[in-house]
């Protein structure tokens, strides 16, 4: 008993925790927080941020992670990798996988099917689906001119929790 005692400790203590819970309030200002690094050329906190927020499905994150990849901000130059991220954040918005189309077309056969099977892993993991992402335009409040957003549904996704 004593074995199962210290075995049990021994896990809960060394593992590391794989999943967190935010409010949609905390969700939002984190990528918020990462828009306003990237804005002020903070690279690195941006790329962290965008990193780990594209993989709760948040596609503006998808989208600035893409670019920073494109570009080499904080990361080496990947042109396959910021397709892919790309193409994901796509899923949203017809401009941003315009901006993967144009990428994608200029890379060779196989890069294209690197491209391919990333977008495939990436969807399954951090696509609209399976994160329970919704997009719309709606009316900003006094004018008619129409804003373009993306919220992600309260519940638990891949052991991430969204209060």
């Amino acid at each position: 008993m004593k074995i199962l005692s210290v075995l049990a400790i021994f896990y809960f203590i060394c593992l590391p925790v794989q999943s967190e819970s935010l409010s949609i309030l905390d969700y939002e200002e984190r990528v918020w927080n990462g828009m306003n690094q990237y804005k002020a050329k903070n690279f690195e906190k941006a790329y962290k941020t965008f990193d780990k927020m594209s993989k709760w499905g948040d596609k503006y994150s998808q989208y600035f992670l893409g670019n920073m990849y494109i570009s080499g901000q904080y990361v080496t130059q990947d042109l396959i990798e910021g397709a892919a991220w790309l193409s994901l954040a796509g899923e949203a918005k017809d401009e941003w996988k315009e901006s993967a189309d144009q990428i994608f077309n200029i890379l060779t056969d196989d890069e294209k099917a690197e491209v391919n099977v990333l977008i495939s892993k990436y969807k399954k993991l951090y696509g609209m689906t399976t994160q329970k992402i919704s997009c719309f335009r709606k009316a900003r409040t006094g004018t008619r001119l129409k804003a373009w957003g993306c919220t992600k549904q309260r519940g638990t996704y891949a052991g991430n929790t969204i209060l």
